[in-house]
């Protein structure tokens, strides 16, 4: 294995040196994941040639100034020298897979090579979400004649998990998956009647899925999908959108803030006061829909370092629907404004004041650190690193 410590000598400036930009207007570059590694951050970039169609993935570390140190593209079949450089990259405390474009996963640890080797192994013809915990993968995607599987694992043969209680279909998707535990939760879109979450405990044989959330959590179609989900020391936070403007704005359409506690229950973080089956709802930080700011707009990224927690919320940019059965999920509809929140107890909470451009497009990513924030978003260009870095003040 190849020590991090020499990798910007074997990759050299090539690598390192922000060139300029090649076909920028025809690629766009997006950070789909970052982690905190080893005293860097560890960024996952996926860049799309909308000309050709062409999908190719890059893992690139940067340093706490948000500097490019090290980069390697990634394919699925990587040779020695790539895999070590991978393996470098990640380190001790990395992510162990890696979802390249369509239906292959790519190990960056040695250790996560049989899983990914299983799950490369089901004939999938995509696979669209992916989520891990320490014991526990789990997969959402299509076969080769298009009928959505999810499979669950443990490193041993794959369980595929019935679907039927999240009654798919053109209209309700399934589009965020996360585990804690032992426990695999799923976000399902519906922007008539608003988002479900389900859960489902892995490796108890029937894995049957029983509802959480509701009709985004008693909001209807103003909380229509989960725009984000995050493990936090108190359980599961999880951030709403609207997905759509209407045409003749009614009510309150800021995002919410929502909390699924380790007991299974479920907490109203920021939000609008409402009356649900489970009683009168108020927002246990006082802050209302969209932190006090009831624009349409969403919590598209999240992020924790120890017992704090960031969250950014985007303004909408896109266009109104005069019938939301005919809205789809398109989170890069947000794009517009960026606001961060800050908060060590999911109460109290500050706005973190930045200058992010105001054209950096929507935000795909957020890492946190004891001393600022990385906010990962899209860009123009194949060789750009998309993401800017703002300070927390002392």
């Amino acid at each position: 294995m190849i020590p991090t410590n020499d990798l910007d000598h074997i990759l050299g400036g090539a690598n390192n040196a922000e060139t300029g930009p090649r076909n920028a207007s025809s690629t766009i570059s997006s950070v789909t994941a970052m982690s905190w590694v080893d005293g860097a951050v560890l960024a996952t970039l996926q860049r799309t040639d909308v000309l050709t169609g062409g999908v190719t993935s890059e893992l690139t570390r940067l340093d706490p100034k948000g500097h490019r140190r090290a980069s390697l593209m990634l394919n699925a079949a990587p040779d020695t020298t790539d895999q070590a450089i991978a393996y470098a990259l990640v380190g001790q405390n990395g992510p162990c897979l890696l979802h390249l474009s369509g239906a292959d996963l790519l190990a960056l640890t040695p250790e996560a090579a049989p899983l990914a080797g299983i799950i490369n192994g089901l004939g999938l013809s995509r696979i669209d979400l992916l989520a891990q915990s320490t014991d526990w993968c789990a997969v959402y995607g299509a076969t080769s004649g298009g009928t959505p599987v999810l499979y669950g694992t443990s490193g041993a043969t794959p369980v595929e998990l019935p679907l039927d209680t999240l009654a798919l279909s053109d209209t309700r998707q399934l589009n965020n998956i996360q585990i804690i535990g032992d426990t695999l939760y799923a976000a399902v879109i519906d922007p008539i009647a608003g988002f479900d979450v389900y859960h489902c405990t892995l490796g108890n044989g029937s894995a049957a899925f029983e509802l959480v959330l509701t009709k985004g959590a008693r909001r209807f179609a103003i909380n229509a999908a989960v725009s984000g989900m995050m493990p936090c020391e108190q359980g599961l936070l999880i951030g709403t959108a609207a997905l759509a403007n209407p045409s003749h704005p009614v009510g309150d359409w800021g995002p919410e803030l929502l909390l699924i506690t380790q007991s299974g229950s479920w907490d109203l973080i920021a939000g609008q006061p409402r009356f649900a089956p489970e009683g009168l709802l108020l927002p246990a930080s006082s802050q209302m829909p969209g932190m006090g700011q009831n624009g349409n707009a969403a919590i598209r990224g999240m992020a924790r370092h120890g017992t704090s927690v960031v969250i950014a919320v985007q303004e909408f940019s896109g266009s109104s629907h005069e019938d939301r059965r005919t809205v789809a999920l398109d989170l890069s509809d947000y794009s517009g404004a960026v606001r961060l929140y800050l908060s060590s107890d999911l109460e109290d909470w500050k706005q973190i004041p930045h200058r992010l451009p105001s054209d950096i497009g929507a935000v795909s990513s957020l890492c946190m650190t004891q001393d600022s924030i990385f906010v990962g978003h899209e860009g123009l260009g194949p060789d750009v690193v998309p993401v800017h870095v703002v300070a927390l003040a002392d």
